[in-house]
C-alpha cells in the first residue's frame, strides 16, 4: 500500500468512531484465529462510515459462515460508483469462504486495510492457488488446440 493511501486510511479511520454494529451468524468450515481471546469476538460486527473519499468498513470479530453473505451484500450496496475500504484490524478469526471473498475484494480494488499479517499469507495462497489453476486449463487448452 503506498503512502498516500495509507495516510488516506488513517484519516478516514479516524473521523469515523460512531458504533453501528451489526451481527451475522455462525458457521463451519476451516478458521484460523488470527488474534485475542475468541469469547470477546463471538459474531461479526460492522461499522460502516462515509463521507466524501468514501466508504469505511470497520470489521471486528469473526468473519464466518453467513457473515460473508451480509458482508457481500453490504459491499455491493455501497460499492456502486464509491471507494470502498475494509479495516480488518478487529478481525480475530476467519473461514475459508470469508478468505476467498476478502481475495475478491482485493482483486475488484477494495483494499484491505490493517489486515493481520497470517491473514495476508492465507488471501495470497488463495489469490496464487487459482491463478495458478487458471494457468493450467490455459495451457490445456492451448495444447489441444495444436494438437
Amino acid at each position: 500500500m503506498n503512502t498516500g493511501m495509507h495516510l488516506a486510511l488513517q484519516e478516514m479511520h479516524a473521523r469515523f468512531s460512531r458504533d453501528d454494529p451489526a451481527s451475522g451468524g455462525r458457521g463451519r468450515g476451516r478458521v484460523v484465529i488470527l488474534r485475542g481471546p475468541l469469547e470477546d469476538a463471538s459474531m461479526l460486527k460492522m461499522q460502516q462510515s462515509a463521507d466524501e473519499a468514501g466508504v469505511l468498513f470497520t470489521l471486528s470479530g469473526r468473519i464466518q459462515g453467513d457473515d460473508v453473505a451480509e458482508l457481500q451484500r453490504r459491499c455491493a450496496l455501497e460499492a456502486a460508483g464509491r471507494r470502498l475500504v475494509l479495516d480488518m484490524q478487529e478481525v480475530t478469526l476467519v473461514d475459508r469462504n470469508a478468505v476467498s471473498f476478502l481475495a475478491r475484494c482485493e482483486a475488484d480494488g477494495r483494499p484491505l486495510a490493517h489486515c493481520p499479517a497470517s491473514l495476508r499469507r492465507w488471501i495470497v495462497r488463495e489469490r496464487d492457488g487459482k491463478e495458478a489453476v487458471r494457468q493450467h486449463v490455459v495451457r490445456r487448452m492451448k495444447a489441444r488446440e495444436e494438437t
